[in-house]
């Protein structure tokens, strides 16, 4: 089994060498990837940001927000998580393996009441401990998840929080929202190394000895750049609508990507409102609305005065 453990925080970086592993021309035997993330979002492949996310929050936050290359649900990530990926060939493919081999990782710390749930994530009790995600192709079948060790919980919560008054609709996947804890809740003695080396000699029980690699910063250009644009992480969204209610007003946006392609409103009355929306980046939107609600406006003639 090949090691690789990564000391960029970059979610973009990492994510990229992650689809490096993923894309490998040469596999040949298993591989073990380990990282840590700074705050970041990273929302399912088949996900729309609009649906799991307060976009324009996230990113005036400075958070990294990111489509995955793996299916599955939205995750907040800082450097209190443990990240793992795990490469197999496709013909060895078997997600509840890997996913046991975790479970009993952390086991092996002393934590009590830890099951499987839901088929691919790790509870202590009725809270969630850790989430995994799977991608395939014709040669490589990837298994990764994220541990929350000490991952702060307010900031998690606060940066997926949703709005209330909206709601997404559309043909996308959304997520299973469940109460979440972190390893320093159930037991603040065991720190992220010992859960680190614990997964390898797992690991390692399974796919052999652990032989440890550098990461080839050079061939993760190509994949950073792809998860540092709009292109990848917000325009893959098919077409949806968003309906958000103001104090003076409900706003009916028809959006493909990250792009209003055209938009109503209606007062208390259900007249029209004139408006110019159509045409316009979803993302700005999103922001300005953001930042006049903290200001206190949350009126949909607010918003229209914002645009020119």
């Amino acid at each position: 089994m090949l090691l690789y453990r990564s000391t960029q925080t970059d979610a973009c970086f990492n994510a990229a060498w992650e689809e490096c592993l993923f894309r490998r021309d040469d596999f040949s035997e298993p591989v073990l990837f380990l990282y840590r993330n700074g705050p970041s979002i990273l929302f399912g492949r088949n996900q729309n940001p609009w649906a799991e996310l307060p976009v324009g929050k996230a990113l005036l936050m400075g958070l990294k927000v990111i489509r995955r290359l793996s299916g599955g649900g939205t995750v907040y990530h800082d450097l209190g998580n443990l990240n793992y990926s795990l490469f197999v060939p496709r013909s060895a493919y078997s997600p509840l393996q890997c996913i046991e081999l975790v479970l009993e990782a952390l086991r092996k710390t002393g934590l009590p009441n830890l099951d499987i749930k839901d088929n691919s994530s790790i509870f202590s009790g009725s809270h969630k401990l850790s989430g995994t995600a799977f991608a395939l192709n014709p040669k490589v079948a990837m298994v990764h998840g994220c541990i929350l060790v000490h991952t702060n919980l307010d900031h998690l919560r606060d940066a997926l929080k949703l709005d209330h008054k909206r709601q997404v609709q559309g043909f996308f996947v959304a997520s299973n929202r469940v109460p979440v804890t972190s390893i320093k809740n159930l037991d603040p003695t065991i720190g992220r190394k010992q859960i680190e080396d614990n997964i390898v000699k797992q690991m390692e029980s399974v796919f052999g000895k652990a032989t440890k690699k550098r990461i080839n910063h050079g061939k993760t250009a190509k994949y950073k750049k792809k998860f540092s644009e709009r292109t990848w992480t917000f325009d893959r969204s098919a077409d949806f609508t968003i309906q958000d209610d103001y104090s003076d007003a409900t706003l009916l946006i028809n959006a493909y990507g990250s792009k209003i392609q055209s938009a109503s409103a209606r007062d208390e009355t259900g007249k029209t409102i004139i408006h110019q929306l159509d045409e316009t980046d979803l993302i700005e939107y999103d922001c300005i609305k953001y930042q006049l609600n903290q200001q206190g406006d949350t009126t949909l003639s607010g918003l229209l005065k914002a645009f020119p």
